[in-house]
């Protein structure tokens, strides 16, 4: 396809306006995370105070009747000039923009219930607010292009621009069954998962943030795995180095032996003109997608649980004996390898954490720079295994069954609730919180209806409805009183679980679900959602709680239940009028 280039040039006020408008977005297949630090924020406001020219901005028009744009180039300078306008940072004089100054901003302000400030000893002026409002910045606009053509726009200009870590340089612009992969993996793991192509204004909710460098962004480095067991430091995170490992990981696993841990063979796995990249996509076709990213999750639960179960210290404590972080990184890699030989491969589980762990404080492996070589990565591998492997039991009396939701996809799914409201829904339980505790037929038929609003959200997209979740602390302590159980909480969540409501049925947990099962099987929902919904209830027990997840799986037509149409607006489940059921129709 040939591509129709335009050039402008738009006022911070005009962009500001867009953004708010909800007319940028981000692809995040190969975009990169929000990742500027304070200072260089900074830095761009003095620039444009000072009157600096700023580079130009690269905007690819996106195949849809409105007016919306995919940001190639231009994301980091974007979300630093528009969080300045909200107040997000100071200059480095530590002055606030004067929101006052800006209607469209001071009415976000307002609607957000964000505050404005009007101390005036700390805001720029008046005439410094219109500098910045009224720069004019550069902008090329894409107006017609393939999608594949954009992708080597961003990795052309990512091969000359800021400099990029080398995750980063191998990620840019590709977007190979590997690489995605890769990046599936590592949102799973870090907690930023989300669509592949989200609004600007969603980023800072998805984005991570170190301890000491506070953006307001939604992830704390801190709360990740990785930093929370001492794997890997925040400014790691910020390099991709989290992604390497993976990358690294997946590989070992595809080529079923482990394979040189350096720069130059994840290279060649990335660089489409090379036969290791064709070999890695076809083993990775052979195994199936699916199939790799489940054991790989099935793996590091198992770690995380062992993790859990350290009574003072880390992993990195325990494992790297004071060794520093790229070294950790070597133990970690050969530790997974290790887990997914005896999990995956030989098909035990961990069926003693404590003597895991008691197992893990005494490994025996090398990390010096021969370490990365094959040979010497199996001897690791190997020394692990003989030293966990007691804590390990075959099939038959694993913890955990293989397969079922893991931690830290329901923790990703509390934190994407946040954002993508219409599609999650919590339910404390099918019983009233009065002193009765009266089943709730009322219940059953407000999840009935929730499953025919979120089938028709979008096509293909899936939505999930948690069972034994409160999203209201009110229910929650209502909860604690009556039936004496303490809720976890996570992201603003209450988790409550299901089992104590089935001891009061005096019904066994199979028993329970399967109320819900025969509630839908018996619905006026569409034949094609009923018959798609009997295998997708699952339970799965977090932190010592059993929760139901019901996947309401995306669909490619809309869906009735009886004559009646149903949708869903932010968190709440609506009944569409007939003068708007061709609307929903169209979106299908």
């Amino acid at each position: 396809m040939q591509i129709e280039l335009s050039s402008t040039t738009l006022s911070i006020q005009t962009l500001y306006r867009m953004f708010r408008d909800g007319d940028f977005y981000v692809d995040r297949r190969y975009q990169r995370k929000l990742v500027w630090t304070l200072e260089e924020k900074q830095k761009l406001v003095d620039s444009i105070l000072k009157d600096f020219p700023v580079p130009l901005v690269l905007l690819a028009k996106r195949p849809s009747e409105d007016a919306t744009y995919d940001i190639i180039d231009g994301l980091q300078r974007l979300h630093t000039i528009f969080s300045f306008i909200e107040n997000a940072f100071r200059t480095t004089e530590g002055r606030l923009y004067d929101m006052r100054q800006l209607p469209r901003a001071a009415q976000a302000a307002k609607d957000d219930e964000r505050e404005i400030v009007e101390d005036d000893k700390v805001l720029l002026p008046p005439t410094e607010c219109a500098v910045f409002s009224e720069y004019v910045l550069p902008v090329t606009i894409v107006e017609r292009a393939d999608s594949e053509s954009i992708i080597q726009i961003f990795e052309r200009i990512n091969s000359y621009g800021r400099r990029l870590s080398e995750q980063e340089q191998r990620q840019a612009g590709l977007t190979s069954r590997f690489s995605q992969l890769v990046r599936a993996l590592s949102c799973e793991i870090r907690g930023d998962v989300s669509e592949d192509n989200v609004p600007l204004s969603v980023m800072p909710e998805i984005s991570v943030q170190g301890v000491k460098t506070v953006h307001g962004y939604g992830i704390s480095a801190e709360n990740t795995f990785w930093s929370k067991q001492g794997v890997l430091h925040f400014s790691s995170l910020r390099d991709s180095l989290d992604e390497q490992m993976i990358a690294d990981i997946l590989a070992c696993i595809l080529n079923k032996e482990p394979v040189q841990r350096s720069r130059l063979s994840l290279d060649r796995i990335y660089d489409p003109s090379s036969k290791e990249y064709a070999r890695m996509e076809a083993l990775l076709s052979k195994y199936g997608e699916d199939d790799i990213k489940r054991d790989f999750l099935t793996v590091f639960d198992r770690i995380q649980i062992a993790c859990e179960n350290i009574d003072h210290g880390t992993l990195q404590s325990i494992v790297s004996k004071g060794q520093h972080h790229n070294e950790i990184s070597t133990i970690f890699a050969a530790l997974f390898l290790a887990f997914y030989e005896l999990i995956i491969v030989r098909g035990m589980d961990v069926h003693d954490y404590k003597a895991l762990v008691t197992a893990l404080s005494d490994l025996q492996v090398t990390t010096q720079r021969k370490a990365i070589e094959p040979a010497k990565r199996r001897a690791n591998i190997n020394s692990i295994k003989g030293s966990v492997q007691d804590a390990f039991a075959e099939d038959d009396v694993r913890d955990i069954p293989l397969g079922k939701p893991l931690v830290y996809t329901f923790e990703n799914s509390l934190r994407r609730s946040r954002i993508e409201l219409p599609h999650y829904e919590f339910k404390q339980g099918l019983l009233s919180l009065d002193s009765q505790r009266n089943f709730s037929e009322n219940t059953l038929d407000d999840i009935v209806r929730t499953i025919c609003g979120m089938a028709n959200i979008a096509p293909h997209r899936d939505s999930y409805i948690y069972v034994g979740v409160c999203d209201k602390i009110a229910d929650a302590k209502r909860v604690q009183k009556l039936d004496g159980i303490d809720p976890v909480v996570f992201e603003g969540r209450y988790i409550v679980g299901i089992e104590r409501e089935a001891k009061l049925l005096d019904l066994s947990l199979d028993s329970y679900v399967m109320k819900i099962k025969d509630k839908i099987n018996t619905s006026a929902l569409s034949d094609h959602l009923r018959n798609d919904m009997l295998s997708k209830l699952d339970c799965f027990v977090y932190h010592n709680l059993d929760v139901l997840r019901i996947v309401v799986p995306g669909q490619s037509r809309m869906t009735f239940l009886g004559d009646e149409c149903f949708d869903r607006h932010l968190s709440s489940t609506v009944k569409v009028s007939i003068q708007s059921v061709p609307d929903v129709a169209r979106r299908f």
